[in-house]
């Protein structure tokens, strides 16, 4: 049988626009740090790094609306650029415009050749794109005040917890007089002054909207309930309800059953049989159980994580699926299978390989890396287009496809032994030879 994924399903599609140099910028530039793909557009949104400039700094993002067939910038400040857009997102816009884009900005800059300590006025601010390449503002998430020199005293301005914004998720009947809203959690703490008078403008929020996405109000203050944190992540369970919030550099997993009443509602730490470790994406798989993964670290390789209690606790699997120092990016493909997309062990600064899993994420079958670049070319995003394939940008702005899917297929389970029952109802199976068989293989 074929490798799932193998090197020789994928193929590159094109190449993202990068940042020009045009001789005044310095610092390394490799194309995107993320990027965003919605299914349902065909829209790719690419955030790319920033390069530096003794008066100031250069950010770009790109759009595509065709699978990364072609591209349009949609972000660029230039040499003076005060921006940096992180992140964002598409949703159905109200009646009569279509799918809508969005972007979330923040704005940070320093008054160069002024006093130590010194920041300009800033923010995270909402940008929204009316089916084309150019945004415009809708909103502040947060703002901080100019701050002027504070006693001298040898300090800089720098984020503790760079900005966040989680993907906005819609839970039905959980607004005032249960009407149905959209959710999402920002964060950021930004330090400035020196060690003797420091000063922080930080938030965690719960952010709610009412009419689709288009604009959103403080539901509540998370600082207090999860912390600061990056926070990358907030999706529900398609089994109970629960609601989960993932944190990136901080490695947790919150959850609360009480979707009626986020504004009020209890959220619980979900609890790890291991080390802890900055986690990737959360991924619901049939039958109450969740698979997730840890980052390479330093010291050791990142392993891959299944729960088979609807998340309260998860366990490793003893599968290493990201390399030392690297980072992975994870989608699920099927009610079992799913796709993550990391470094290759054998040379993880050169090659990329695919790492199927058709267990829940239990086992793993390795593809021979079926990108080899010598400057390093590591995943930035993985999603799953329309059609069941997999999509995947680089972080030298790289677009590739692959034409391997979803196979139909669940393979036995050992550490959630009952997670598969019912599962020959709700899964999709295939059709091999004009007999339709859960077993099938392709």
């Amino acid at each position: 049988m074929p490798t799932p994924f193998g090197a020789d399903t994928w193929v590159q599609r094109t190449s993202v626009p990068n940042i020009p140099l045009n001789g005044v910028y310095s610092g390394i530039v490799q194309g995107p740090v993320n990027a965003v793909y919605d299914p349902v557009s065909r829209v790719i949104q690419t955030f790319s790094k920033v390069a530096h400039h003794f008066q100031g700094f250069a950010s770009t993002a790109q759009i595509s609306f065709d699978d990364g067939g072609s591209w349009a910038t949609s972000f660029d400040e230039g040499v003076n650029a005060q921006q940096v857009v992180f992140t964002g997102w598409s949703l159905d816009g109200p009646e009569g415009f279509g799918r809508v884009h969005y972007q979330v900005r923040y704005k940070w800059s320093k008054a160069f050749l002024v006093a130590e300590g010194t920041i300009q006025p800033g923010g995270i601010e909402l940008w929204v794109s009316e089916g084309g390449s150019s945004f415009y503002k809708l909103q502040d998430f947060h703002t901080w005040p100019a701050l002027n020199e504070i006693g001298g005293n040898g300090g800089a301005s720098l984020f503790a917890t760079l900005p966040s914004v989680t993907n906005p998720i819609l839970i039905p009947g959980s607004g005032p007089a249960g009407v149905d809203a959209m959710w999402l959690v920002s964060s950021f703490d930004l330090i400035a002054g020196g060690l003797a008078n420091r000063t922080h403008f930080k938030a965690a929020s719960l952010w709610r909207s009412l009419n689709g996405g288009v604009s959103w109000e403080i539901a509540r203050d998370m600082e207090p309930v999860t912390g600061i944190n990056p926070y990358q992540q907030l999706v529900m369970s398609p089994t109970s309800g629960r609601l989960f919030l993932v944190t990136g550099g901080g490695g947790s997993i919150f959850y609360t059953d009480d979707t009626d009443d986020l504004e009020h509602a209890t959220w619980n730490t979900s609890v790890f049989g291991g080390a802890a470790g900055v986690r990737g994406t959360l991924e619901p798989m049939f039958g109450g159980t969740w698979l997730t993964f840890s980052q390479g670290t330093l010291t050791g390789p990142g392993g891959a994580w299944v729960s088979c209690d609807d998340g309260e606790n998860f366990n490793g699997t003893g599968v290493d699926v990201v390399p030392q120092n690297q980072t992975g990016f994870m989608k699920k493909l099927g009610p079992t299978e799913a796709l993550l997309v990391a470094p290759g062990f054998a040379d993880p600064t050169t090659q990329t390989a695919s790492y199927y899993t058709a267990d829940g994420g239990e086992t793993f079958l390795a593809s021979e890396p079926w990108l080899i670049s010598a400057t390093g070319e590591s995943p930035v995003m993985v999603a799953v287009r329309s059609g069941g394939t997999p999509i995947v940008v680089s972080r030298n702005g790289g677009v590739f496809v692959s034409s391997s899917k979803a196979r139909g297929v669940a393979d036995l389970r050992v550490i959630c032994p009952l997670a598969n029952a019912g599962l020959a109802t709700a899964r999709k199976l295939l059709l091999c030879g004009g007999v339709i068989t859960p077993d099938c293989q392709e």
